[in-house]
């Protein structure tokens, strides 16, 4: 599936429209500080929680910043419902990209699987990707790609 940006920007007003507003605890951590640190961009709270990880433990910063950055709904609702999960993963990654638009261009991935979602971002870098070209090659899991400043 390919789409163009405006036909993006349409299914996340349609999907921040719809049903309950975002979940009190995603709706927290998105109203933290963005910060920069040696070249890579974080959520300050999603950050200060991974202290032990450190950039050289890694092979770019690009996978550094995803393993950082990276929330899964189900931490933050009660609901075992997959769709459920996936709209609030939606609704989240749309405040997000307003929050990261004007730093540079950014991916942020939402991935399901058939029991939960996750959200992770990260700077897009010439040479370095956190996933691989042909997003059909990922069969157990959907993933969306939403791109920001570009």
């Amino acid at each position: 599936m390919h789409t163009n940006q405006a036909m993006l920007d349409l299914l996340m007003a349609l999907v921040a429209k719809r049903g309950e507003p975002l979940a009190s605890g995603l709706a927290q951590l998105i109203r933290e500080q963005l910060v920069e640190e040696d070249g890579c961009w974080f959520l300050a709270t999603l950050k200060a929680g991974a202290k032990a990880a450190e950039l050289s433990s890694f092979p770019d910063r690009t996978g550094f910043e995803c393993f950082v950055n990276h929330i899964h709904t189900g931490d933050f609702l009660q609901t075992s419902d997959v769709i459920e999960r996936l709209r609030q993963a939606l609704i989240w990654a749309v405040t997000l990209r307003r929050k990261l638009e004007g730093h540079g261009k950014f991916n942020i991935i939402v991935a399901c699987d058939d029991a939960d979602c996750s959200v992770r971002f990260h700077r897009v870098r010439p040479g370095e990707s956190w996933l691989v070209d042909d997003l059909e090659s990922y069969t157990a899991e959907s993933v969306l790609v939403i791109p920001v400043g570009y």
